[in-house]
């Protein structure tokens, strides 16, 4: 299954937050939040999404659904922190 979806960036501060919008599959908004604290940084998302994706919709009325939709959902956000890892590693 293949989800759709573009993200516009809706405002941005300098090293501390972005705020975007989300439409498609999955649409909402969410921000990006960024505290520097000498070496470390924390790094915060908060999205809030709902979906007209019917194949979705179906899966959430499944007992097991939601756990499936919620594993399904760390694997990606595991997946896009190694990519931005790596990448940090080269710049």
């Amino acid at each position: 299954m293949h989800l759709h979806f573009d993200i516009v960036i809706t405002s941005l501060e300098r090293e501390s937050l972005a705020s975007f919008s989300i439409e498609g599959d999955f649409s909402g908004q969410g921000r990006w939040i960024l505290k520097r604290d000498k070496n470390i940084t924390e790094s915060t998302l908060y999205l809030h999404l709902k979906t007209h994706h019917f194949f979705l919709k179906f899966i959430s009325i499944l007992p097991f659904g939601k756990n499936l939709v919620e594993y399904s959902h760390r694997r990606v956000m595991l997946e896009g922190k190694k990519m931005i890892l790596k990448k940090l590693a080269y710049e």
